[in-house]
């Protein structure tokens, strides 16, 4: 079964750097799965809004602007997904760069057309336009 396509919300609203909008997307089950949209140094990048660590909601609010950062433990991620900030990681950690990696965020599908956010949690599906 193919996931669908879901608008998440206007582009405008995610104009400056630290801009995000969050909602849910359904999997190929039809559950509900957070995601988050957010702007960073004017690229559009979304994931699902799940912390890899202990698997809080990165955002809770539908949109806002900041760091994509965990309220729970504070991880910080980048562009890419991967967490560059982990307090306490050089005494209880010990990450290194392949460790952050397999820590990173799930990317899901993400596409702006006709001034809307669309989003799928299939990261490799193909965009066929507005639904």
């Amino acid at each position: 079964m193919t996931t669908p396509w879901v608008k998440l919300g206007d582009a405008a609203a995610l104009a400056s750097h630290g801009d995000y909008l969050t909602g849910r997307a359904p999997d190929a089950e039809g559950a509900a799965i957070p995601v988050v949209v957010q702007n960073f140094q004017g690229v559009l990048k979304a994931f699902r809004n799940v912390c890899s660590h202990r698997f809080a909601l990165i955002h809770d609010q539908p949109c806002g602007r900041g760091l994509l950062r965990c309220p729970y433990h504070g991880w910080v991620y980048d562009a890419d997904g991967v967490p560059i900030g982990i307090p306490f990681d050089d005494s209880d950690f010990h990450l290194d760069t392949q460790a952050r990696r397999r820590l990173a965020l799930t990317p899901v599908g993400l596409a702006v057309s006709g001034g809307a956010v669309w989003v799928n949690v299939d990261a490799a599906a193909a965009f066929a336009g507005d639904a």
